[in-house]
Protein backbone atom coordinates (compact mmCIF):
# COMPACT_ATOMS: atom_id res chain seq x y z
CA UNK A 1 0.00 0.00 0.00
CA UNK A 2 1.01 3.47 -0.71
CA UNK A 3 1.08 4.69 2.78
CA UNK A 4 3.44 1.81 4.37
CA UNK A 5 5.66 3.26 1.74
CA UNK A 6 5.49 6.49 4.28
CA UNK A 7 5.20 8.93 0.61
CA UNK A 8 5.06 12.10 3.10
CA UNK A 9 8.51 10.80 4.15
CA UNK A 10 9.53 10.12 0.87
CA UNK A 11 8.30 13.48 -0.03
CA UNK A 12 10.63 15.29 3.06
CA UNK A 13 13.50 13.49 1.73
CA UNK A 14 13.27 14.54 -2.07
CA UNK A 15 12.99 18.18 -0.88
CA UNK A 16 15.86 17.69 1.34
CA UNK A 17 17.76 16.30 -1.76
CA UNK A 18 16.98 19.18 -3.80
CA UNK A 19 18.41 21.32 -0.72
CA UNK A 20 21.06 19.90 -1.15
CA UNK A 21 21.87 20.19 -4.50
CA UNK A 22 21.31 24.05 -4.13
CA UNK A 23 24.25 24.47 -1.98
CA UNK A 24 26.80 22.53 -4.62
CA UNK A 25 25.36 24.70 -7.72
CA UNK A 26 28.45 27.83 -8.54
CA UNK A 27 26.36 30.75 -8.26
CA UNK A 28 25.18 31.37 -4.64
CA UNK A 29 21.99 32.53 -5.02
CA UNK A 30 20.31 29.48 -4.02
CA UNK A 31 22.84 28.94 -1.32
CA UNK A 32 21.98 32.29 0.18
CA UNK A 33 18.30 31.71 0.61
CA UNK A 34 18.92 28.05 1.96
CA UNK A 35 22.02 28.03 4.34
CA UNK A 36 21.47 25.34 6.48
CA UNK A 37 20.68 22.85 3.66
CA UNK A 38 23.46 21.37 5.00
CA UNK A 39 21.10 19.91 7.74
CA UNK A 40 19.54 17.83 5.21
CA UNK A 41 22.01 14.95 5.69
CA UNK A 42 20.89 14.86 9.66
CA UNK A 43 17.24 14.51 8.18
CA UNK A 44 18.38 11.87 5.65
CA UNK A 45 19.76 9.99 8.81
CA UNK A 46 17.52 9.93 10.78
CA UNK A 47 14.61 8.98 7.54
CA UNK A 48 17.26 6.00 7.00
CA UNK A 49 17.26 4.91 10.54
CA UNK A 50 12.57 5.19 11.01
CA UNK A 51 12.95 3.27 7.85
CA UNK A 52 15.46 0.80 8.46
CA UNK A 53 14.05 -0.33 11.39
CA UNK A 54 10.35 -0.44 9.73
CA UNK A 55 11.82 -2.76 7.41
CA UNK A 56 14.38 -4.79 9.03
CA UNK A 57 13.66 -5.06 12.84
CA UNK A 58 11.71 -7.73 12.38
CA UNK A 59 13.92 -10.16 10.22
CA UNK A 60 17.03 -9.65 12.05
CA UNK A 61 15.30 -10.29 15.33
CA UNK A 62 14.00 -13.34 12.88
CA UNK A 63 17.43 -14.30 12.28
CA UNK A 64 18.65 -12.58 9.22
CA UNK A 65 22.50 -12.02 9.94
CA UNK A 66 24.71 -8.81 9.65
CA UNK A 67 26.39 -10.11 6.59
CA UNK A 68 23.06 -10.50 4.73
CA UNK A 69 21.83 -7.38 6.33
CA UNK A 70 24.72 -5.33 5.26
CA UNK A 71 24.48 -6.89 1.54
CA UNK A 72 21.76 -5.57 1.23
CA UNK A 73 22.37 -2.54 1.78
CA UNK A 74 25.48 -2.19 -0.31
CA UNK A 75 22.89 -3.33 -2.96
CA UNK A 76 20.95 -0.97 -2.06
CA UNK A 77 23.50 2.15 -2.19
CA UNK A 78 25.97 1.03 -4.62
CA UNK A 79 24.97 1.52 -8.31
CA UNK A 80 24.00 5.22 -7.93
CA UNK A 81 27.12 6.12 -5.97
CA UNK A 82 29.06 3.89 -8.52
CA UNK A 83 27.49 6.02 -11.17
CA UNK A 84 28.55 9.08 -9.59
CA UNK A 85 31.77 8.22 -8.48
CA UNK A 86 32.64 6.65 -12.24
CA UNK A 87 32.36 10.48 -13.24
CA UNK A 88 34.73 11.93 -10.54
CA UNK A 89 37.21 9.02 -11.70
CA UNK A 90 36.61 10.02 -15.38
CA UNK A 91 37.64 13.79 -13.71
CA UNK A 92 40.23 12.50 -11.96
CA UNK A 93 41.86 10.86 -14.73
CA UNK A 94 41.84 13.73 -17.45
CA UNK A 95 43.42 15.90 -14.12
CA UNK A 96 46.32 13.36 -14.25
CA UNK A 97 46.79 14.00 -17.69
CA UNK A 98 47.23 17.87 -17.41
CA UNK A 99 49.33 17.03 -14.23
CA UNK A 100 46.93 18.53 -11.72
CA UNK A 101 46.36 15.73 -9.63
CA UNK A 102 49.13 12.82 -8.88
CA UNK A 103 48.25 9.15 -10.34
CA UNK A 104 48.60 7.66 -7.26
CA UNK A 105 45.80 9.61 -5.74
CA UNK A 106 43.38 9.05 -8.71
CA UNK A 107 44.20 5.32 -8.30
CA UNK A 108 43.71 4.97 -4.23
CA UNK A 109 40.65 7.11 -4.58
CA UNK A 110 39.07 4.72 -7.30
CA UNK A 111 40.01 2.00 -5.66
CA UNK A 112 38.97 2.74 -1.64
CA UNK A 113 35.66 3.96 -3.50
CA UNK A 114 34.37 0.94 -4.52
CA UNK A 115 34.77 -0.53 -1.08
CA UNK A 116 32.87 2.43 0.00
CA UNK A 117 35.86 3.67 2.19
CA UNK A 118 37.34 7.29 2.19
CA UNK A 119 40.83 7.54 0.37
CA UNK A 120 44.16 7.24 2.42
CA UNK A 121 45.33 10.58 1.07
CA UNK A 122 42.48 12.39 3.35
CA UNK A 123 44.44 11.25 6.66
CA UNK A 124 47.82 12.81 5.02
CA UNK A 125 46.31 16.46 2.97
CA UNK A 126 42.61 16.84 4.60
CA UNK A 127 40.89 16.42 1.30
CA UNK A 128 37.81 15.50 1.10
CA UNK A 129 37.25 11.42 2.04
CA UNK A 130 35.45 11.21 -0.36
CA UNK A 131 37.48 13.48 -3.97
CA UNK A 132 35.52 11.34 -6.20
CA UNK A 133 32.36 12.17 -5.17
CA UNK A 134 32.33 14.48 -2.16
CA UNK A 135 29.07 13.64 -0.40
CA UNK A 136 29.74 10.22 -0.27
CA UNK A 137 31.06 10.73 3.10
CA UNK A 138 27.66 10.43 4.63
CA UNK A 139 27.13 6.92 2.94
CA UNK A 140 30.22 5.98 4.21
CA UNK A 141 28.69 7.03 7.75
CA UNK A 142 25.63 5.42 6.68
CA UNK A 143 26.75 2.38 6.19
CA UNK A 144 28.76 2.51 9.18
CA UNK A 145 25.58 2.95 11.44
CA UNK A 146 24.23 -0.04 9.29
CA UNK A 147 26.47 -2.07 10.76
CA UNK A 148 26.06 -0.94 14.79
CA UNK A 149 21.93 -1.84 13.95
CA UNK A 150 22.96 -5.03 12.69
CA UNK A 151 24.67 -6.23 16.30
CA UNK A 152 22.70 -7.83 18.49
CA UNK A 153 23.56 -6.35 21.98
CA UNK A 154 22.92 -2.71 20.46
CA UNK A 155 19.66 -2.87 18.69
CA UNK A 156 18.18 -3.68 22.10
CA UNK A 157 16.38 -0.80 23.15
CA UNK A 158 18.86 -0.29 25.35
CA UNK A 159 21.63 0.00 23.77
CA UNK A 160 19.94 2.02 21.42
CA UNK A 161 18.62 4.69 23.90
CA UNK A 162 22.52 5.07 25.12
CA UNK A 163 23.96 5.48 22.17
CA UNK A 164 21.78 7.82 21.19
CA UNK A 165 22.28 9.69 24.33
CA UNK A 166 25.51 9.87 24.48
CA UNK A 167 25.70 10.97 20.45
CA UNK A 168 23.27 13.91 21.63
CA UNK A 169 26.08 15.14 24.15
CA UNK A 170 28.94 14.38 21.42
CA UNK A 171 26.66 16.28 18.44
CA UNK A 172 25.70 19.48 21.27
CA UNK A 173 29.86 19.59 21.78
CA UNK A 174 30.75 19.35 18.03
CA UNK A 175 28.02 22.27 16.85
CA UNK A 176 30.02 24.57 19.43
CA UNK A 177 33.30 23.56 19.25
CA UNK A 178 33.20 23.82 15.34
CA UNK A 179 30.10 26.68 15.15
CA UNK A 180 28.20 24.79 13.08
CA UNK A 181 27.53 21.00 12.48
CA UNK A 182 28.37 21.41 8.53
CA UNK A 183 31.10 18.97 9.45
CA UNK A 184 31.98 15.17 8.56
CA UNK A 185 33.36 15.46 4.77
CA UNK A 186 37.15 16.10 5.73
CA UNK A 187 39.16 13.96 8.08
CA UNK A 188 39.66 16.91 10.46
CA UNK A 189 35.49 16.81 11.02
CA UNK A 190 34.93 12.88 11.41
CA UNK A 191 34.17 13.29 14.54
CA UNK A 192 31.30 15.50 13.48
CA UNK A 193 30.19 12.87 10.99
CA UNK A 194 30.22 10.60 13.82
CA UNK A 195 28.10 12.15 16.07
CA UNK A 196 25.45 13.31 13.62
CA UNK A 197 24.93 10.17 11.76
CA UNK A 198 25.10 8.34 15.46
CA UNK A 199 22.49 10.30 17.36
CA UNK A 200 20.21 10.91 13.98
CA UNK A 201 20.39 7.19 12.72
CA UNK A 202 19.42 6.01 16.32
CA UNK A 203 17.13 8.43 17.20
CA UNK A 204 14.86 7.16 13.88
CA UNK A 205 15.03 3.80 15.01
CA UNK A 206 13.75 4.62 18.07
CA UNK A 207 11.01 7.02 16.83
CA UNK A 208 9.79 4.16 14.60
CA UNK A 209 10.26 1.60 17.39
CA UNK A 210 7.71 3.85 19.46
CA UNK A 211 5.39 5.25 16.96
CA UNK A 212 4.57 1.28 15.47
CA UNK A 213 3.53 0.40 19.29
CA UNK A 214 2.05 3.80 19.70
CA UNK A 215 -1.54 5.17 19.57
CA UNK A 216 -0.14 8.44 18.27
CA UNK A 217 -1.36 9.48 15.05
CA UNK A 218 -0.97 13.19 15.05
CA UNK A 219 0.01 14.44 11.58
CA UNK A 220 0.28 17.11 9.31
CA UNK A 221 -0.29 17.36 5.58
CA UNK A 222 3.07 17.00 3.33
CA UNK A 223 2.60 20.42 1.75
CA UNK A 224 3.03 22.15 5.37
CA UNK A 225 6.30 19.76 6.28
CA UNK A 226 8.20 20.60 3.27
CA UNK A 227 7.97 24.00 3.83
CA UNK A 228 8.68 23.61 6.70
CA UNK A 229 11.81 21.65 5.99
CA UNK A 230 12.54 24.54 3.51
CA UNK A 231 12.05 26.98 6.26
CA UNK A 232 14.64 25.33 8.32
CA UNK A 233 17.19 25.36 5.82
CA UNK A 234 16.29 28.97 5.66
CA UNK A 235 17.26 30.64 8.31
CA UNK A 236 20.33 32.26 9.15
CA UNK A 237 22.60 32.52 11.83
CA UNK A 238 26.20 33.05 12.72
CA UNK A 239 28.36 31.95 15.97
CA UNK A 240 26.60 30.33 18.65
CA UNK A 241 23.06 31.27 17.31
CA UNK A 242 24.30 29.20 14.54
CA UNK A 243 25.59 25.94 16.52
CA UNK A 244 22.34 26.12 18.63
CA UNK A 245 19.90 26.35 15.71
CA UNK A 246 21.54 23.33 14.49
CA UNK A 247 21.70 21.46 17.51
CA UNK A 248 17.45 22.43 17.79
CA UNK A 249 16.41 21.57 14.28
CA UNK A 250 18.30 17.88 14.66
CA UNK A 251 17.86 16.89 18.04
CA UNK A 252 14.40 18.24 18.40
CA UNK A 253 12.40 19.63 15.05
CA UNK A 254 13.62 16.65 12.61
CA UNK A 255 11.92 14.10 15.29
CA UNK A 256 8.74 15.86 15.39
CA UNK A 257 8.69 16.14 12.13
CA UNK A 258 9.13 12.49 11.11
CA UNK A 259 6.45 11.98 13.84
CA UNK A 260 4.33 13.91 12.41
CA UNK A 261 4.77 12.77 8.98
CA UNK A 262 5.13 9.07 9.31
CA UNK A 263 1.39 8.95 9.70
CA UNK A 264 0.20 11.53 7.20
CA UNK A 265 -0.93 11.36 3.77
CA UNK A 266 0.63 12.68 0.84
CA UNK A 267 -2.37 14.72 -0.22
CA UNK A 268 -4.07 14.50 -3.32
CA UNK A 269 -0.36 14.21 -5.38
CA UNK A 270 0.66 10.56 -4.04
CA UNK A 271 2.48 10.12 -7.62
CA UNK A 272 4.66 13.32 -6.83
CA UNK A 273 5.70 11.97 -3.48
CA UNK A 274 6.83 9.01 -4.78
CA UNK A 275 8.36 10.80 -7.47
CA UNK A 276 10.72 13.21 -4.76
CA UNK A 277 11.41 9.96 -2.33
CA UNK A 278 12.86 7.83 -6.02
CA UNK A 279 14.91 10.51 -7.51
CA UNK A 280 16.68 11.63 -3.54
CA UNK A 281 19.19 9.39 -3.30
CA UNK A 282 20.16 9.37 -7.18
CA UNK A 283 20.52 12.84 -7.06
CA UNK A 284 22.57 12.99 -3.55
CA UNK A 285 24.62 10.01 -4.97
CA UNK A 286 25.45 11.97 -8.68
CA UNK A 287 25.17 15.84 -8.46
CA UNK A 288 28.55 17.03 -7.56
CA UNK A 289 30.42 15.18 -10.11
CA UNK A 290 28.04 15.79 -12.74
CA UNK A 291 28.10 19.51 -11.94
CA UNK A 292 31.79 19.14 -11.66
CA UNK A 293 31.65 17.76 -15.29
CA UNK A 294 29.25 20.03 -16.79
CA UNK A 295 32.02 22.96 -15.15
CA UNK A 296 34.50 21.49 -17.70
CA UNK A 297 32.12 21.34 -20.18
CA UNK A 298 31.55 25.21 -19.82
CA UNK A 299 34.55 25.76 -19.28
CA UNK A 300 36.31 24.37 -22.44
CA UNK A 301 33.52 25.77 -24.74
CA UNK A 302 33.11 29.19 -23.53
CA UNK A 303 37.28 29.62 -22.80
CA UNK A 304 37.42 29.14 -19.08
CA UNK A 305 34.57 30.93 -18.32
CA UNK A 306 33.33 29.63 -14.76
CA UNK A 307 30.13 28.52 -14.73
CA UNK A 308 28.61 31.11 -11.87
CA UNK A 309 29.03 33.55 -14.17
CA UNK A 310 25.23 32.75 -15.64
CA UNK A 311 23.94 33.46 -12.31
CA UNK A 312 20.38 32.35 -11.10
CA UNK A 313 19.43 31.25 -14.55
CA UNK A 314 22.38 29.16 -15.26
CA UNK A 315 21.65 27.65 -11.39
CA UNK A 316 18.21 26.63 -12.87
CA UNK A 317 19.19 25.48 -15.76
CA UNK A 318 22.08 23.29 -13.91
CA UNK A 319 19.29 21.87 -10.97
CA UNK A 320 17.71 21.23 -14.17
CA UNK A 321 19.99 19.04 -15.64
CA UNK A 322 20.98 17.30 -12.31
CA UNK A 323 17.57 16.25 -11.76
CA UNK A 324 16.75 15.08 -15.21
CA UNK A 325 20.37 12.73 -15.14
CA UNK A 326 18.72 11.55 -11.43
CA UNK A 327 15.64 10.61 -12.55
CA UNK A 328 17.74 8.56 -16.07
CA UNK A 329 19.95 7.08 -13.68
CA UNK A 330 17.30 5.71 -11.28
CA UNK A 331 15.23 4.20 -13.98
CA UNK A 332 18.15 3.03 -16.51
CA UNK A 333 20.50 1.95 -13.91
CA UNK A 334 19.75 1.62 -10.40
CA UNK A 335 16.47 -0.34 -10.69
CA UNK A 336 18.15 -2.42 -12.66
CA UNK A 337 20.95 -3.30 -11.37
CA UNK A 338 19.38 -3.84 -7.71
CA UNK A 339 17.09 -6.49 -9.64
CA UNK A 340 19.83 -7.79 -10.77
CA UNK A 341 22.09 -8.21 -7.40
CA UNK A 342 18.95 -8.97 -5.79
CA UNK A 343 18.68 -11.70 -7.86
CA UNK A 344 22.16 -13.12 -8.00
CA UNK A 345 22.35 -12.98 -4.17
CA UNK A 346 19.49 -14.51 -3.49
CA UNK A 347 20.34 -17.54 -6.24
CA UNK A 348 23.52 -18.17 -4.31
CA UNK A 349 21.71 -17.82 -1.12
CA UNK A 350 19.50 -20.97 -2.37
CA UNK A 351 22.04 -22.89 -3.54
CA UNK A 352 24.24 -22.51 -0.75
CA UNK A 353 21.23 -23.84 1.59
CA UNK A 354 21.03 -26.38 -0.75
CA UNK A 355 24.43 -27.69 -0.46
Amino acid sequence: MLEQRFLTLDALRGVAAIAVLTLHVPDRTFANFLPGSYLAVDLFFLLSGFVLAHAYDARLRSGMSARAFMLQRYIRLAPCFMVGSAIGLGLACYAVTKGALPAEQAIASGASSLLFLPTPFALLSNVFLFPLNAPAWSLFFELLANLIFAVPALRTRAGALILTGLSAVGLVWCAFVLGTLDGGFRASTAYVGLARVAFSFFAGVIIYRWWRRSTFRLSLPAPVLCLATIGIFAIHAEGGARAGFDCLAVLLIFPAMIVLGAGARPGRYPAIASLLGNLSYPLYATHVPLIRLLGLAVGMAYGDQAMSAFGAVGSVVLLGICIAFAFGVERLIDQPARRWLSARWRSKAVSAAAD
